[in-house]
């Protein structure tokens, strides 16, 4: 972890995870945060759906946070999956938490479950400016399943339909599945 947890986050039961949201006090981000996304009922869905944990922190003084609010996803464990500064709508709040869903499945060798999540991601949230690291993601996942046809689809797709973004440029390998006999 990039900053000191130790008592702040609850013991939870294994394979669920943990948002930890740290805000300010008359931050107007914060406060959009709280109401807009926290409150919107997808977003309640997703943390039941996917037992998310929820704690805030109201002005902490982490040294290690310089903008407000800043969201980070930890497993289970306490493992550090991801980190956002700043507010995030609904929209693309349930992206951020789905990709460090994967990350968690990525890391437990469960590449079929992450591909399936990252899929309904791509699906739901259409327009999400993280569809490019979805579809990126989703190829390493179909990688390590050992689908490679997939891969070459996935990133290809990547490349075409989001040629400027940093995910497309780490996929632009020539990346081909070996011919099969």
């Amino acid at each position: 972890m990039w900053f000191d947890t130790q008592g702040l986050l609850p013991r939870v039961e294994k394979d669920h995870l943990i948002v930890l949201i740290a805000s300010k006090t008359h931050c107007s981000g914060c406060e959009l945060m709280e109401h807009r996304t926290l409150g919107d009922s997808r977003v309640q869905e997703e943390f039941t759906r996917f037992q998310w944990h929820v704690v805030r922190r109201t002005d902490p003084s982490w040294s290690e946070i310089i903008w407000y609010p800043t969201v980070v996803a930890l497993s289970d464990s306490h493992q550090w999956l991801r980190h956002e500064e700043g507010f995030l709508p609904p929209y693309e709040f349930i992206p951020f938490l789905r990709l460090a869903l994967t990350g968690k499945l990525l890391r437990t060798g469960r590449y079929q479950e992450a591909i399936s999540v990252l899929d309904e991601t791509r699906q739901t949230f259409a327009f999400s400016g993280r569809i490019p690291e979805c579809l990126y993601y989703q190829g390493v996942a179909s990688h390590l399943a050992g689908r490679l046809r997939d891969v070459a689809r996935l990133w290809r797709l990547l490349r075409e339909n989001y040629p400027e973004s940093v995910w497309a440029h780490k996929a632009s390998l020539a990346w081909e599945p070996p011919a099969t006999s």
